[in-house]
C-alpha cells in the first residue's frame, strides 16, 4: 500500500500560506506524506506516530516537526482522543521566515540528526502551550500585524 500524497497546504498561494487548527483525532490516520512542513503540539490524549519507520509515543507535551515528504501516520490508543495544535506551512514560507534570526532554521537544518519529536515538561511544556495559544490567536484574527506576529512566535 502506498502512502496517500497530500500536495497542498491550506492557504497555499495566499500571502499567508499557513494553517493552524486544533485537531481531535479519535481514529487512525493512515500513512501519508505531503509537500509542506507540519508541526504539532499534543494537548491531551495518548497514542503513537510512525515517522519514516520510527515509532514515537504521543502524549501531552510532545512537540513534533515533520518535514516535506516524510511518511507518517498517527494512531490514538483505544478509548482516547488525541487533541493537538497542528500547524502546516509551505516550505517556501518557512524558508523565507528562516532568513530571520528567530527561526526554526537551526532546528530543521543544523540538527538534522535530532529526533523529530521531543517530550517537554514543566516550564518548557507551559511555554510551548502558551506559544501555540498565541499563534492560534494571531491566526484566528485579521489584525494588520497578524503575519509578522505569527512568524515571530513560530
Amino acid at each position: 500500500m502506498f502512502p496517500v500524497y497530500l500536495d497542498d497546504c491550506s492557504n497555499s498561494g495566499t500571502s499567508f500560506p499557513v494553517n493552524l487548527q486544533i485537531h481531535h483525532i479519535a481514529e487512525h490516520i493512515p500513512l501519508h506524506r505531503h509537500n509542506f512542513v507540519e508541526f504539532f503540539y499534543v494537548l491531551e490524549g495518548t497514542g503513537q506516530q510512525r515517522l519514516n519507520g520510527q515509532t514515537f509515543t504521543l502524549q501531552s507535551g510532545v512537540f513534533c516537526v515533520i518535514l516535506p515528504y516524510q511518511v507518517h501516520d498517527i494512531t490514538p490508543y483505544p478509548g482516547t482522543v488525541l487533541v493537538l495544535y497542528n500547524c502546516s506551512i509551505t516550505l517556501d514560507a518557512l524558508l523565507d521566515a528562516a532568513r530571520h534570526p528567530f527561526s526554526m532554521n537551526r532546528l530543521l537544518f543544523e540538527h538534522s540528526d535530532a529526533m523529530p519529536a521531543v517530550q517537554l515538561s514543566g516550564d518548557e511544556q507551559q511555554r510551548m502551550l502558551h506559544t501555540f495559544r498565541e499563534m492560534d490567536d494571531e491566526f484566528q484574527n485579521e489584525r494588520p500585524w497578524r503575519e509578522a506576529s505569527f512568524y515571530a512566535k513560530m
